[in-house]
């Protein structure tokens, strides 16, 4: 069984292997960019650990109950940072697709810890050295974000190919963050055992939610589920108030996102227009 130095270095792999990618994505080498995220994926089941106590009892996972005084919830939590948006068709000197191509959100994400989000540009050249995070197995964040990533990487991939298979595995992967989400909606969680830090979404966090619903919306509209589209694309409507007022979003993204919300309904949506 290897040791719990053994699998932090599986941990420090899927970041490092995570972070890589994404600056494939950015330079548009999207097949390079899914297997390095695929990678990571695997990494970082790797690092999951059973963790016991000098008395045999199986320790409590930080997702379990959680006080000021639980040192699980001082550590500092894993950060999001958003890369640049990935290259399509006109900067890849490749033929453009037809003009009523609904919009796609091309930022995937960088892991990191706030600590080291200080020090590091995570635009430069060089990959971000992440530090260690007490995880002991709460790795849904990680997971979420990774997975996040190789979806987009099918996605684009897909797009860019005219691959539907490549296609089909991403709207797969996106259905798979959206149990995520649901999990971990703070409506499905008792109170009592809600860690501070995590009693509150990010700005992150709404813009991760508006990303996976919108990309899963245009999937659905490639697949001809129009239905299931609309009901993506209205997911996010409800994040964008949020998202606007908070400056995540730049221009063209808020309007990828209204231009995406009118293809389907323009009259239930006529709020948006005024946004």
């Amino acid at each position: 069984m290897p040791s719990l130095s053994e699998h932090h270095v599986y941990y420090q792999k899927a970041i490092l292997l995570n972070n890589t990618a994404v600056y494939q994505v950015e330079n548009g080498n999207y097949e390079k960019a899914r297997l390095l995220f695929r990678d990571a994926l695997k990494a970082l089941r790797s690092s999951t650990v059973e963790e016991y106590s000098p008395e045999g009892q199986q320790q409590q996972s930080s997702s379990s109950c959680c006080d000021n005084n639980n040192p699980v919830c001082k550590r500092n939590r894993l950060h999001f940072e958003w890369s640049r948006n990935a290259p399509l068709h006109a900067e890849l000197n490749l033929p453009s697709p037809t003009p009523d191509t609904s919009y796609i959100f091309r930022r995937a994400l960088f892991l990191t810890d706030r600590e080291s989000n200080n020090n590091n540009n995570l635009s430069s050249s060089t990959v971000l050295k992440t530090k260690c995070l007490l995880h002991h197995n709460d790795t849904v964040e990680e997971s979420k974000a990774i997975i996040y990533n190789l979806a987009l990487s099918y996605l684009l991939s897909g797009f860019i190919n005219i691959n539907s298979s490549l296609l089909e595995k991403s709207r797969q992967l996106f259905e798979k963050i959206i149990y995520f989400i649901l999990c971990s909606s703070d409506d499905n969680v008792d109170p009592k055992k809600k860690c501070p830090d995590k009693m509150q979404k990010s700005n992150n966090d709404y813009l991760l939610e508006a990303a996976v619903c919108n990309n899963l919306g245009w999937l659905n509209e490639e697949f001809c589920n129009y239905q299931l589209s609309q009901a993506c694309y209205n997911e996010v409507y409800h994040r964008m108030e949020i998202l606007i007022r908070t400056g995540c979003l730049e221009r063209q993204e808020w309007k990828g996102f209204i231009e995406n919300l009118w293809r389907g309904d323009t009259d239930s949506h006529h709020l948006a227009a005024a946004a």
